[in-house]
């Protein structure tokens, strides 16, 4: 076999084991024979995957890199940190043993339900199918767990798993009750209530056996925290000299938010001119259609500005976030890049519930406020997340379809939303760049405090107090952020995806000279899928200096 021919059969092999090990994942990418099929997560199966991987990075690195073009070298190089990272993640993070959050994707059958790929029936025997081994699966999870678990991680888990519990009992027979095959519906049932009760078992083996031995001990540690990067982002650096970048950005963002702020409100707190703009915000009825309304607004300017290539005149479907999804405030689904059934793709909007008193229903709404809906949305379709899933489909490579780096998919939405006012989005109002800037500043909050949580000991309170004071956030929601930080160390990446993406603009501008345009840059880096920024780097950048902020 050629060089390119060994590098594929390699790919294939990889991935094919990849998901058989995992069928999550191949579900989720769009491989319909992964259906109503959930990991094998025995103790022996782990270990037996951690032995394969060593010997998948061993024929990766054996590869000969001779006739291999600049994308053939992209694909070995972004492999080969795949593999790395399964490993990290297996054998330093040990989230098997130590972190019982990493389970509960596996869980969800919402897929089944949401998504139209086959006939009810078809469906409904996916369902039945995953909720079967569903029991098998937490007895597994519950010999590998090892006591004692950090705290927050474990009430998460808890709550999550109730929803998970209810939706079981109430969603899903709810959904396929119109199910014509008598027999079928029954055995659908059965193998709900099984999942049911032995959640309700796992559930109470948490609260009464877990919990009570839980640590608030959740950093994941200096060295682990390095790995991750280098191996998830393929990021080298300092940490002391990554944090440096994450204050200096804070430091930035604020001074200008105090300073719009002060224009556009004299005399008034930061705090009142948010609570300001905040009372400007759909009504529950009109939640939807003002969405769709402003999407297209969103995409006719970018049209217009020439900003970026929108590949497809399918739009995102606007729809009110379904029941087991109303934990998100807003969220973009795209199918996987592999998916030909079931393409279309959904930004959720939670709104309102009928039964909230008129205090709690205008509360929530206010998060809805237009200028922030207007950068949510920017951030989750156009030309955030669904823009990028589009060129994704048409990315060059089974690996770069497939792969990816949470730096990328992160940072490119976030990047989008400081990018699209740049260029002239709601110019003149200051109301807009207000929003940007409140968002922005949480995320650098997010990146700080992910550093000092997981290498510096900083507290969950500690942290709590750092973004209500710095993100200007109330103490529920600084809470929550806080707490996601404890088990998402990775939610740094927002910020450092976005400050990449801008150094790399910068660098091709000067490379690129007069020819430069900001639509090719745009077109050209999401056209890679969505690899780690410095390996897009090599990929477009004739002399890399290897300075990535």
């Amino acid at each position: 076999m050629s060089v390119q021919e060994q590098l594929n059969d390699l790919v294939n092999r990889f991935y094919d084991d990849y998901y058989s090990y995992n069928p999550t994942e191949g579900r989720s990418a769009g491989f319909h024979h992964y259906l109503g099929k959930i990991p094998d997560f025995s103790y022996e199966n782990i270990m037996g995957f951690i032995k394969r991987l060593r010997f998948y990075e061993i024929e990766a690195e054996r590869l000969g890199r001779e006739n291999f073009s600049r994308q053939d070298l992209a694909d070995l190089a972004q492999l080969t940190q795949s593999i790395k990272y399964e490993r990290f993640g297996l054998l330093q993070l040990r989230w098997w043993a130590e972190d019982p959050m990493a389970y509960e994707f596996h869980l969800d059958v919402s897929s089944y339900l949401k998504r139209n790929y086959d006939t009810l029936t078809v469906r409904a025997k996916h369902t039945a199918d995953h909720l079967k081994a569903i029991p098998h699966f937490l007895d597994q999870q519950k010999f590998n767990l090892q006591s004692p678990l950090p705290r927050i991680n474990l009430l998460t888990t808890i709550e999550t798993y109730k929803g998970y519990r209810n939706f079981y009992h109430e969603e899903v027979p709810q959904f396929f009750s119109d199910l014509e095959d008598g027999s079928l519906l029954m055995d659908l049932e059965h193998s709900a209530i099984r999942a049911t009760k032995a959640l309700d078992f796992f559930i109470n083996y948490m609260e009464e056996i877990l919990l009570p031995e839980a640590t608030d001990t959740f950093a994941i540690g200096r060295f682990n925290f390095i790995d991750m990067l280098r191996h998830g982002e393929r990021v080298e650096i300092e940490l002391g000299k990554l944090l440096k970048v994450g204050e200096e950005d804070l430091s930035r963002n604020s001074t200008m938010f105090e300073e719009l702020a002060h224009e556009f409100m004299p005399g008034k707190s930061t705090q009142e001119v948010m609570a300001e703009i905040a009372k400007d915000h759909p009504k529950a009825e009109s939640l939807i259609s003002d969405t769709e309304e402003m999407l297209e607004a969103i995409r006719d300017f970018i049209i217009e500005k020439d900003l970026v290539t929108i590949p497809s005149e399918v739009r995102i479907n606007v729809e009110e976030t379904p029941t087991f999804y109303r934990w998100a405030f807003a969220m973009c689904d795209t199918p996987g890049p592999y998916e030909k059934s079931a393409t279309e793709s959904f930004y959720y909007v939670t709104n309102v519930l009928d039964e909230w008193p008129d205090k709690k229903k205008e509360e929530w709404l206010t998060k809805f406020d237009y200028a922030t809906l207007d950068g949510i949305s920017v951030h989750e379709a156009y030309p955030g997340h669904y823009v990028h899933y589009l060129h994704t489909l048409s990315a060059p490579s089974k690996v770069s379809k497939l792969a990816g780096a949470y730096s990328f998919w992160e940072g490119w939405a976030h990047y989008s939303e400081e990018m699209m006012l740049d260029e002239g989005w709601h110019e003149g109002d200051s109301r807009y760049r207000l929003a940007q800037l409140s968002e922005a500043l949480l995320r650098d909050c997010r990146f700080i405090c992910s550093v000092k949580m997981h290498t510096q000991n900083m507290t969950v309170d500690e942290a709590k107090d750092f973004l209500m004071e710095n993100a200007l956030m109330a103490e529920t929601p600084a809470q929550k952020e806080a707490e996601r930080g404890t088990f998402d160390p990775g939610y740094l990446n927002y910020t450092l995806g976005k400050l990449m993406i801008l150094k790399l603009r910068e660098d091709w501008k000067v490379q690129e000279g007069d020819t430069f345009s900001l639509k090719r840059f745009h077109d050209t880096i999401l056209s890679f899928g969505a690899p780690p920024i410095p390996l897009v780097r090599k990929l477009m950048l004739t002399t890399d200096d290897g300075k990535i902020l």
